[in-house]
C-alpha cells in the first residue's frame, strides 16, 4: 500500500511540477499550463494551447519523461499490489477477523506445533469451533488452509488471548495453565 501511495504522490508532484514550470518558463496562465501538462502527461497529444519556447520545449521532453517513469512505476506497483496478493490477502485478513469475532464458546489453540496440529485436525473433523493463534501461521500448514481460523499473533499475549474470545475464557486458560505446573 505504501508503494501506491508513493505512485500517487509522484504523480501529482509531476502534475503540479509541469504546471508551475509552464507558468513560470512560458509566463502563461495555470489553466493553460494545467492543459497542457495534462495532455502531454496523458499523451494525448493535442495542439499546444500557445507556441512554445525553446526552454519550453527541452522542458516538455524533461516532462515527458518524468511522466514515462512515474507512470511505468506506478503500473507496476499496482499490478503487482493486485497480482501479488497483496488485495487478496487483506480482503483474507478481514473475513478471517469477521468469522473470528462471531465465534463464541469455542476453543483457541496456542501454537501450531505437532501437537497442536493434531488437535486443529481433530476440532475440524469432529465440528468443534476453534482458532489457532501462532507467531508464524506462515510457517505451518495449517496457516495456509483456507477452511482454518488462524490468526498471527503471540499466544503469551493477554491482549491476543482477549480479542480471540472473552477475559472469562483467559482467564479459565490462565487457571488451566496453573494446574498443569
Amino acid at each position: 500500500m505504501f508503494n501506491i501511495t508513493i505512485g500517487v504522490i509522484l504523480l501529482l508532484v509531476v502534475v503540479v511540477g509541469g504546471i508551475l514550470g509552464y507558468a513560470t518558463i512560458e509566463g502563461w496562465p495555470l489553466s493553460d499550463s494545467l492543459y497542457l501538462t495534462v495532455i502531454t502527461v496523458t499523451t494525448v497529444g493535442y495542439m499546444e494551447v500557445q507556441p512554445l519556447s525553446s526552454q519550453g520545449r527541452n522542458f516538455t521532453i524533461a516532462l515527458i519523461v518524468f511522466s514515462a517513469v512515474t507512470a511505468g512505476y506506478s503500473i507496476t506497483t499496482l499490478i503487482s499490489f493486485i497480482f501479488g496478493g497483496q488485495i487478496l490477502q487483506a480482503v483474507w485478513g478481514r473475513i478471517m477477523d469477521r468469522a473470528i469475532s462471531h465465534l463464541r464458546d469455542h476453543y483457541i489453540i496456542c501454537g501450531c506445533g505437532v501437537v497442536g496440529k493434531e488437535v486443529a485436525l481433530e476440532f475440524r473433523h469432529a465440528g468443534v469451533p476453534f482458532v489457532v493463534i501462532d507467531q508464524d501461521p506462515s510457517g505451518s500448514e495449517l496457516g495456509q488452509d483456507e477452511y482454518m481460523l488462524f490468526l498471527e499473533g503471540n499466544a503469551e499475549d493477554d491482549d491476543t488471548l482477549i480479542a480471540l474470545g472473552s477475559e472469562e475464557q483467559l482467564q479459565s486458560l490462565k487457571d488451566f495453565a496453573r494446574q498443569k505446573v
